[in-house]
């Protein structure tokens, strides 16, 4: 028989409620420490599954507002770009967890806590993952919160971040059973049979763990020696666009001075999101200007011919002159651009500074869209002088750089504009494109999985082509943020995305955290100043990356697309089965519609026989 769930006080309610949210909160990357404390996700919710799985007047309110307490916490960072946005960032998403204390309540009627809620907690987290922009913001889940828990993370090669999740939850879940366990009299029976409550609430955990060592990571090899370059720019003197050709010589002298102190030949070298201060122009763009297509109205200008001879010939003098030696044929304008620049020595060598070793940074890249013109954040690759090829971003962010909606209405262009600096007119790629590094001394290419800052949020960039690529590659701009948590946000992302897929993620970033990790998590080299800071900071980091010994997927990898539609049928049909069979156990359903009695604390157990 279900148990009978006294009703609670709204105040009471908001109260444990918010006590969880905090304790999440504290627990995230960046405070107190760069990993956070993420065993504490285990606990974090044991006081909303034992507290708001009971009926109660204003349930649904009082969760409401703790969540949105919560998530203000977490999203705070937010108030160095989008101060006004941070309580849409926290009102909208906590209604969907407030719509998991509903489920909860419902799931109580006839589950233990220890299954009660983990399903209710992953409809929640699933609504705020998948709804769009701007009904909801995904960013962390759970399960994030033990990105450095090396003893269960291993998990995720096999169901990913959203089994962490439901780890967690399931164990906090079992906590609050054991709580109300204590609470009984003497010699009465427990609601549920206390081996399933175990089972259910230290199952999963078992689980994790279990797996972490069966399933270890793929076993790997000594690959390319890769020079990351973080200049520790601040982001109003590359917003203003001013002094471009300042940015690009400083990035240049950095370079050098990393390739200097580098032991032995570099492979590739690596530019952040957007560090080439141009506009790259893709094939088929001047032909497509010339037949009459040109970007959309907007965007407030129109192209020109002539602004496209501009731009190829500053990636000519600046990336395949000045760093790759191809000095023929410039023309007198590129020559006497070259000459003015602010290059070291070794630049002005035969060859050029990179001579063999590769290139990739971050670029604005012109492509046609249909019948316009249109602009994406792309990472370009560059060898011996030649572009190979480029990797556009899969997720833009919403407003900065995707126009959706936003620019129909009449105030939000103005607003993009003071803020970004443009009119976003970007179009996504629509899944994450590999680039083919060449070796330089011969042989296969190295087989890259490029992304774009935002996208190292989302698990498809990396899970998608995991069996295809040696390494994963993020070029990332994060000094919009400052020296906020978001940047320990992002590192945590990186590493469950190392774990989850078995291949070694390098970030690259142009104010910090630029790192690499290994596949299993594991940080290899991180670029900070003499005092430890990552943050806000200039300098170089030299490391040779791991790559797999043959390129196989993990059982995460290959079955992603569906596991949370799996998570979500779970849930929903549990939440289903609790509210049918159990509408007449435990006296919940008047308590939401708010005719509860007032709660009044724990009754007396009935006298002796």
């Amino acid at each position: 028989m279900a148990p009978r769930l006294e009703p609670l006080s709204p105040q009471r309610r908001f109260f444990w409620a918010l006590l969880a949210w905090l304790a999440l909160a504290a627990s995230q990357p960046g405070v107190g420490r760069p990993q956070g404390f993420g065993h504490t996700a285990f606990v974090c919710l044991a006081p909303w599954a034992l507290f708001c799985c009971r009926p109660g007047r204003r349930a649904f309110l009082a969760e409401w507002l703790a969540a949105a307490v919560g998530l203000l916490g977490l999203m705070v960072w937010m108030r160095h770009l989008f101060p006004w946005l941070v309580p849409l960032l926290a009102l909208i998403p906590a209604l969907y967890h407030a719509a998991s204390g509903f489920a909860l309540r419902r799931l109580a009627r006839r589950y233990p806590l220890a299954l009660a809620a983990p399903a209710a907690w992953m409809l929640g987290e699933l609504l705020r993952w998948y709804m769009p922009p701007p009904l909801s913001f995904g960013w962390w889940r759970l399960g994030t919160f033990l990105h450095d828990t090396e003893w269960i993370t291993g998990s995720t090669r096999v169901f990913g971040v959203w089994g962490l999740s439901w780890i967690c939850a399931a164990f906090a879940g079992w906590l609050a059973d054991l709580w109300r366990l204590r609470g009984l009299p003497f010699g009465a029976p427990p609601p549920f049979p206390t081996a399933w409550v175990h089972l259910l609430g230290l199952g999963p955990l078992g689980l994790g763990i279990a797996l972490t060592a069966l399933v270890p990571a793929p076993p790997t090899r000594p690959g390319p020696r890769v020079l990351l370059v973080q200049p520790g720019i601040e982001q109003e003197l590359k917003r203003s666009g001013e002094r471009p050709l300042e940015v690009w010589a400083g990035m240049v002298e950095a370079t050098a001075e990393g390739l200097a102190k580098a032991s032995g030949p570099v492979d590739l070298v690596c530019w952040g999101e957007t560090m080439f201060p141009f506009t790259a122009v893709a094939p088929g763009v001047r032909e497509a200007l010339a037949a009459g297509k040109n970007l959309p109205p907007y965007a407030g200008y129109r192209l020109t011919l002539a602004q496209l001879d501009v731009a190829q010939g500053y990636l000519r003098t600046l990336i395949g002159a000045a760093l790759f030696g191809h000095r023929e044929g410039l023309t007198p304008e590129q020559q006497a651009l070259l000459e003015s620049s602010r290059l070291p020595d070794g630049v002005r060598a035969p060859g050029g500074l990179l001579g063999r070793t590769a290139f990739i940074t971050g670029a604005p890249e012109l492509v046609t869209h249909g019948e316009e013109l249109r602009h994406r954040n792309a990472a370009l690759l560059w060898a011996q002088g030649r572009l190979l090829g480029s990797a556009g971003k899969v997720h833009l962010v919403p407003a900065a750089e995707d126009p959706g909606i936003w620019v129909e209405l009449p105030w939000i262009p103005g607003i993009m504009a003071r803020v970004g600096g443009f009119v976003p007119d970007f179009v996504a790629a629509r899944t994450v494109e590999v680039l083919e590094v060449p070796r330089s001394e011969g042989g296969d290419p190295w087989r890259v999985g490029a992304s774009i800052c935002y996208d190292q949020v989302f698990d498809d960039p990396y899970a998608a082509r995991a069996g295809d690529v040696d390494f994963h590659l993020v070029l990332s701009n994060e000094a919009w943020y400052r020296d906020s948590l978001e940047m320990d946000h992002m590192v945590a992302f990186a590493r469950l995305d190392a774990i989850s897929t078995g291949r070694a993620v390098v970030r690259a970033t142009n104010s910090g955290v630029s790192c690499v990790l290994d596949p299993e998590g594991k940080l290899l080299g991180v670029i900070e100043d003499g005092t430890g800071r990552r943050k806000m900071v200039a300098g170089e980091l030299c490391v040779q990356v791991p790559v797999p010994v043959r390129r196989t997927a993990t059982p995460w990898a290959r079955s992603y697309r569906w596991q949370p539609l799996l998570w979500a049928l779970l849930s929903l049909g549990l939440a289903w089965a609790g509210g049918v069979t159990g509408a007449g156990g435990g006296g919940s359903a008047a308590g939401e519609r708010g005719s509860a009695a007032p709660d009044q604390g724990p009754k007396p157990a009935p006298p002796a026989a």
